[in-house]
């Protein structure tokens, strides 16, 4: 297996944990899943997502990290001219 195929089954493996584990958590809620449960659910060993979550609240997280990531894509998108550019000039108020 080339070091690209690794790399694409490693990122296959971590979003099918990242899947399973929000499924859980909104069916039993967070507190109530454990790593354990979410390993056999994505049919991998505990240690699997230690590997790529170290702890389950990194795992949780993980979700928003992709919508951020999502959302900084987007704006760096945004045409230079925008609203975002407006603002950035104006400089701050200064208060009395």
């Amino acid at each position: 297996m080339t070091r690209r195929e690794m790399q694409m089954k490693m990122e296959q493996t971590r979003d099918l944990i990242g899947k399973v584990a929000f499924t859980l958590f909104r069916e039993k809620g967070f507190e109530a899943t454990t790593v354990e449960e979410i390993a056999a659910a994505a049919e991998v060993g505990a240690r699997t997502v230690y590997r790529h979550y170290p702890t389950k609240e990194m795992l949780a997280l993980s979700g928003f990290a992709k919508v951020f990531e999502a959302a900084l894509e987007d704006l760096g998108a945004c045409p230079a001219s925008g609203l975002i550019r407006r603002r950035s000039r104006q400089r701050p108020r200064r208060r009395p």
